[in-house]
């Protein structure tokens, strides 16, 4: 899978709207349980 980097530090709003849009659209091809909340909480106590 490739992945571009994000531009961090800009003064350039077009550029961070469209940077903020491309995110989006590849969180919409995510499975819907990634963006979920676990149900119960993570039991990490060792």
């Amino acid at each position: 899978m490739f992945f571009e980097a994000a531009a961090l530090f800009t003064d350039d709003t077009d550029t961070l709207s469209r940077e903020q849009a491309t995110q989006r659209e590849r969180l919409t091809l995510l499975p819907k349980r990634v963006h979920r909340q676990p149900q119960e909480p993570i039991d990490d106590d060792f």
